[in-house]
């Protein structure tokens, strides 16, 4: 997690990311692409970022934390083309069953 406060990660559903405002420095953020398949939608978490002065803070596990728990309360799947989601999924197992 992040030291001191954890920023408040936001949802651009028009822009399909997750991110976070960083002051003085480029969002933290992950980007997804929003599909359907048969009945379900799958949201595929396709790239994480966090400018290089922010790393090793908790800043990416905490945005996709969240967008994690965003796909689980819609009852959306998640297709973790981002090497790092898929990590964080298999490191969180409550989050696995999303996988698609």
């Amino acid at each position: 997690m992040p030291s001191e406060s954890t920023p408040t990660v936001q949802h651009d559903a028009e822009n399909q990311r997750f991110f976070t405002s960083l002051e003085e420095s480029k969002d933290a953020f992950l980007d997804y692409e929003r599909a359907k398949s048969g009945m379900h939608t799958i949201l595929d978490f396709k790239a994480t970022f966090v400018p290089p002065k922010q790393r090793n803070k908790g800043l990416a596990t905490e945005i996709v934390t969240q967008a994690f728990r965003y796909a689980e309360e819609k009852g959306y799947k998640v297709k973790p083309s981002c090497p790092f989601v898929d990590a964080l999924m298999k490191q969180q197992q409550e989050f696995e069953h999303l996988r698609v």
